[in-house]
């Protein structure tokens, strides 16, 4: 036997010894954990997004981002359509463009999906 063994034992047979019964609670903690007022952190982080995401749409308006964007898409599409004719797959190709967007969007609605209570 290992040491590692023999002290894992006697921590086991410690605790298997020493052991509170469980106590019933019928519910108690869940309620009072309800009742826990939620965390004003959550609520400021909801906020901030909402303004921040307000300001990028507001820049991208006054700025005309939207025909900028729409030019990059335009000329990323035509080199999507144009690596598929002629594949050349180095790290700066059409495809690997569009994985990293598709990626990002990916990862940014799962995370929205599994934040719980995410929204105000």
């Amino acid at each position: 036997m290992t040491e590692n063994n023999i002290d894992e034992k006697l921590i086991e047979r410690f605790f298997e010894a020493n052991s509170l019964p469980e106590i019933e609670n019928r519910g108690f903690s869940r309620s009072v954990m309800r009742r826990i007022p939620q965390s004003r952190i959550k609520y400021l982080n909801t906020v901030w997004m909402i303004l921040c995401t307000v300001a990028m749409v507001i820049y991208l308006y006054v700025h005309q981002g939207m025909k900028v964007l729409f030019v990059a898409l335009t000329h990323l599409w035509n080199s999507l359509s144009t690596s598929f004719v002629m594949p050349e797959l180095n790290l700066t190709t059409a495809i690997w463009v569009y994985v990293g967007i598709v990626s990002a969007v990916v990862f940014g609605v799962y995370q929205v999906l599994i934040s719980d209570k995410r929204f105000i």
